[in-house]
């Protein structure tokens, strides 16, 4: 099966735009990018010299063959017949030896993870406990997806842009440390029915989704201290938190209320509940690869898979083989849910299997001691497909004003090479390790995503398998 020729997404019209606008200081969208074919080359070009320059051969040759890729696919014209389809030589070339400086990449930096030294709650009524036992006002960020993201739903593009601009930021750190900080999905909250939904509505939250998304600061006993449609940018969150705590300073002396300190924040998995139960939970990042700047990591995004003791040893060889494939349900549960662009907010996949073009994966034993098992993971996966309404003859037009972009009938797709290492515990009956990375050019836009073929990354690992021990933070005030 690895020797199959991969059938790769067709040539689509191009538009001409590509990148993301910034919000200023006023919440208002900067006016829209234009970015040529030629503008889109060079930055790749330039970004590959800078991998030469410091000596990253083995990306050096992956981020080339995504270059040629992406600019080649931009080049097309849409008035001519497509060219012969590449075979999978074209895809980029993971293995042993150079997969984990791909999954380096692809993954969050210390630094853009700083928004989670907060320590969120992610569950409302939980943190409503908290704060009446300690006396203290509440923060609540709430947004689609949720900030922490869920399983099968990452968070939306207000997440994305406030977790790297505002609750990263020393002196949003600060103000957040006097409240009991926590997260909630925000249609499921506003139009739920469940104890965090009428405990919200009865402290004056919206009943609609479309208007819930937020910041929303609370007293213990659910008095309204303040709300911002949107957690950014970074001044109005600041002024709004800083009006909160005046009101929440008379609201002490008015109540009487006598505020302890709160505990210090320990950033850890977003669900530990869920990791607990769940045979394999993975942390999945899909990262636009640099194209801008030369050192430039642009957006990321994360969501989280779930699956069964019984399916996660859908990636071990059955029946005591050193090597096999893995089962097609799982595969496929990549390929229509995973394998997508989620870099810039939420995506939903692809409507059915027929977007799977092609797709293979083997699993090998490598190694072996005592009840720790090591697997090789590897594959190609090929996507594509037409979203509602497309009509071939007529290439698209596509507008971005800041992070707000206009979807239009269009292809979409993502073409890769997945490569990864797991070690597993037959005793434990359990993955204690898992890194898998995904790599290649992705095409078509899909809620705020670029509609120019551009390489991106995705890595599924368990979450908190790489990170360092958490620095000792201040008590709050």
């Amino acid at each position: 099966m690895a020797d199959t020729p991969i059938r790769p997404p067709s040539k689509h019209h191009p538009t001409g735009l590509d990148g993301l606008a910034p919000i200023d200081a006023s919440g208002m969208p900067s006016p829209p990018i234009r970015m040529s074919h030629g503008a889109c080359r060079c930055s790749l070009i330039m970004w590959v010299a800078c991998l030469h320059r410091a000596g990253d051969l083995g990306l050096l040759f992956i981020v080339a063959s995504l270059v040629l890729s992406c600019t080649s696919l931009a080049a097309a014209d849409p008035s001519k017949s497509s060219k012969p389809a590449p075979t999978t030589s074209d895809l980029p070339k993971l293995d042993d030896k150079n997969y984990r400086m791909m999954i380096d990449l692809v993954r969050p930096t210390p630094d853009e993870l700083k928004w989670k030294d907060i320590g969120w709650g992610n569950d409302l009524m939980t943190s409503v406990a908290e704060a009446k036992a300690l006396n203290r006002p509440i923060l609540l960020w709430s947004d689609q997806g949720n900030p922490l993201g869920l399983v099968d739903f990452p968070p939306s593009i207000n997440t994305i842009v406030a977790r790297k601009d505002v609750y990263g930021d020393p002196e949003v750190q600060e103000l957040c440390r006097n409240f009991v900080c926590t997260t909630a999905e925000v249609w499921t909250l506003a139009t739920g029915k469940s104890p965090a939904s009428d405990w919200f509505h009865a402290a004056g939250g919206p009943t609609s989704g479309g208007g819930a998304h937020g910041l929303y600061l609370f007293g213990p006993d659910g008095q309204n201290l303040g709300f911002q449609f949107l957690s950014r940018p970074k001044e109005p969150v600041v002024s709004l938190i800083k009006a909160a705590l005046a009101k929440w300073e008379s609201l002490v002396k008015e109540k009487g209320y006598k505020p302890k300190p709160i505990p210090l924040a320990k950033p850890g998995p977003a669900w530990p509940e869920l990791m607990a139960k769940s045979g394999l939970f993975l942390y999945v990042v899909a990262r636009d690869l640099p194209r801008d700047k030369p050192d430039e990591r642009r957006m990321w995004n994360h969501q989280f898979l779930t699956m069964t003791a019984k399916e996660a040893h859908d990636f071990l060889p059955t029946g005591g083989l050193q090597k096999g494939e893995v089962a097609d349900a799982t595969i496929k549960r990549l390929a229509r849910h995973f394998l997508v662009d989620f870099t810039k907010g939420n995506n939903g996949g692809y409507k059915s299997d027929a977007a799977i073009k092609s797709a293979w994966m083997t699993t090998e034993v490598t190694a072996s001691s005592g009840s720790l098992v090591t697997i090789r993971l590897h594959g190609e996966i090929v996507t594509e497909e037409a979203s509602d309404g497309y009509m071939p003859t007529t290439p698209p037009q596509l507008m971005i004003y800041g992070d707000h972009r206009v979807d239009v009938p269009g292809v979409y797709g993502f073409a890769s090479t997945l490569h990864g290492k797991a070690i597993f515990d037959s005793q434990a009956d359990r993955f204690v390790f898992f890194e898998l990375v995904a790599a290649g050019t992705r095409k078509g836009g899909r809620d705020k995503n670029d509609y120019q073929p551009a390489p991106m990354g995705v890595a599924f690992m368990l979450e908190g398998q790489y990170d360092a021990q958490p620095s000792k933070k201040k008590k709050s005030p």
